[in-house]
Parts: structure tokens; sequence; C-alpha cells
């Protein structure tokens, strides 16, 4: 029987299909992902399993994504995690919020895969991956 380890990404996105998009894409990457849909059973689920990494909507119900990084900068099992905020949320003013908050970064919807593969690898201290050229990759496909 394997250990269990924590995630290296959780994802949280009530949006069903970016939230599905992210988590697929990042599996692609061999990454450890966890996906939510917001709620404070995912601050719960962040606090417990305490992943290197979280992506986070902002506009999000019941509690919003400035809610949801507080509570988890408030917490010390989570306070030095790092966030990137991705969100549709396309205000210069929002994006400034989350960096002065201490957030590592913001992407815009909709999302860049190159983009986020970039801001996630410099998160996790990862090297840069390269991305096959647009189009050329096919790992949304599911067999069926």
């Amino acid at each position: 029987m394997g250990t269990w380890k924590s995630p290296d990404v959780f994802v949280v996105d009530d949006d069903h299909d970016s939230r599905e998009l992210i988590c697929e894409f990042l599996q692609w990457k061999n990454l450890s992902v966890r996906c939510s849909e917001g709620g404070l059973a995912a601050i719960a689920q962040a606090r417990i399993e305490k992943p290197r990494l979280v992506l986070l909507d902002l506009w999000m119900r019941p509690i919003n994504g400035w809610d949801f990084e507080r509570m988890l900068k408030r917490d010390l099992r989570t306070a030095t995690t790092p966030i990137i905020i991705v969100s549709g949320a396309v205000m210069d003013d929002e994006s400034d919020r989350a960096l002065k908050l201490g957030c590592q970064g913001f992407l815009s919807k909709p999302i860049s895969l190159r983009n986020l593969s970039d801001a996630v690898d410099a998160a996790l201290n990862r090297p840069q991956s390269t991305l096959p050229a647009v189009g050329s990759i096919d790992w949304w496909r599911r067999d069926g």
C-alpha cells in the first residue's frame, strides 16, 4: 500500500467546466491534484490535506475567493500555502488586490494553458515545462 502525500495543487472553482479543464490539464502535467467547488468543506479539505499550491476562483458562493483566501492565511496549517487567483474578474484592482494580499499570482479567464503551466511551475519551484504547440496536444480528449 502506498503512502499518502499532500496534493501538489488544490483547485477551488465553482464553475464545473473551468475546474475540470484546469484539473485535467494539471493531471496531464503529472501533478497530484484535488478539486473542489468551494465552501466550508473545501476550506476544511485544504487545512487537512495541506496542498503545495491553491488555485482559487474569486466569485463563488457561499464563500467567495477573498474570504476563502483570508481563512487559509489565518490558519497556521495553511498560512504559507501559495495561492494563485484564477478568475474571470479582469479589473486591474482585482489583480492588484490579490498581489497586495500576498497571492502568488493572478490569471484571467479564459485561461491560457501556457500561462497556467508557467505560473504553477513557478509556484511549485518546478522547471518550466515546454508545452507542445497549440493543436498538437489532445490531453482533453477522452476515450469512448
